[in-house]
């Protein structure tokens, strides 16, 4: 499963809006080759609607904490390296790095499984 599959889109590109926002999360600074992804969240004026509004928030904070399935058993993300120069771009707790595409989410947050 590819990060993409994760929900992470590729490192920002100079020419994308979301350059200079912050994160929803961490109030970090997106810049470019920042990786990223959407928060569905729900606001109280949206209760009962068929869409859902989602906030830009970087990689790290949208799958820190979750639960992955590597080849050698079930790992913590720690963190997404932003960039594409790293061909393992996902940390784990245990401080091994993972390739795109070695990861599988096991549980999500919100309880659904990836």
């Amino acid at each position: 499963m590819s990060l993409r599959d994760l929900g992470v889109f590729e490192p920002l590109q100079e020419n994308h809006p979301g350059v200079g926002m912050t994160c929803w999360i961490c109030s970090q600074q997106l810049a470019v080759g920042t990786r990223v992804a959407l928060k569905p969240c729900e606001t109280p004026d949206q209760t009962g609607s068929l869409t859902v509004e989602s906030k830009l928030v970087c990689a790290t904070c949208y799958l820190k904490g979750e639960v992955v399935m590597t080849e050698g058993g079930q790992r913590i993300v720690e963190r997404i390296k932003d960039g594409d120069g790293s061909p393992f771009p996902v940390l784990t707790t245990d401080g091994l790095q993972w390739a795109d595409g070695e990861v599988t989410v096991v549980r999500r947050e919100d309880g659904e499984k990836g």
